[in-house]
């Protein structure tokens, strides 16, 4: 099933699923939905060819969108890392199908790192991925002590970069317009990492300027 899955060939993985295939077994560490999404970011030169419909076939047979690899990593931290717009489509649709508590999760969930998708796309960076992570992300709402801060959008890595912080150092100004604008993102822009900046001196110290 792993091989089929890492060449996209769809009729030969619906096939092993049908015939009782196990697919929670792990490649490297990768869970079969991480695999599918992984070789969805393969150049077509490598012969994949419906790496997407594997995707969308797994969910399907029931595979957890919400389930982490070795390290930490939901699908959809791989499709942001490799800028796969449809597959992060198909990844947040499961999820919305699940419900609102496993979207909040998704868009929350951490690696070992402290990152989460938004992180994710921001350094990648992947705008068009980011993007629709922000359409789904919940407005922000005051915890009992009426503290907003733990919003994503303010959530630190264990650098302690934000995910502003990270498209600032990726150079991506379309990634930081779009997290600027976001409900959520008020006093993004004065955060401070583990160094003490804030995410326009961590611009002003990486000018990639992708």
């Amino acid at each position: 099933l792993q091989l089929a899955l890492l060449r996209g060939d769809a009729a030969c993985a619906r096939a092993l699923l049908d015939a009782g295939a196990e697919a929670g077994a792990a490649l490297e560490g990768l869970l079969a939905l991480h695999v599918a999404v992984a070789a969805a970011a393969l150049p077509e030169d490598t012969g994949v060819s419906d790496a997407l419909e594997c995707v969308e076939l797994l969910l399907e047979h029931g595979e957890a969108a919400g389930a982490p690899d070795d390290h930490g990593r939901l699908p959809l931290h791989l499709a942001a890392a490799a800028a796969l717009e449809d597959a992060a489509g198909v990844l947040l649709a499961a999820h919305e199908a699940e419900g609102d508590a496993s979207l909040a999760e998704a868009l929350s969930h951490a690696d070992r790192e402290g990152n989460t998708p938004l992180h994710v796309a921001a350094y990648a960076p992947a705008a068009g991925v980011l993007k629709l992570l922000l359409e789904k992300v919940a407005p922000p709402a005051a915890d009992a002590e009426g503290d907003a801060s733990t919003h994503v959008l303010l959530r630190a890595n264990k650098a302690g970069h934000t995910p502003l912080h990270l498209a600032s150092i990726a150079g991506c100004d379309e990634c930081r317009a779009a997290l600027a604008s976001a409900p959520g993102a008020a006093g993004a822009a004065d955060t401070k990492d583990t160094l003490g900046r804030t995410p326009a001196e961590c611009a002003a110290a990486c000018p990639k300027g992708r």
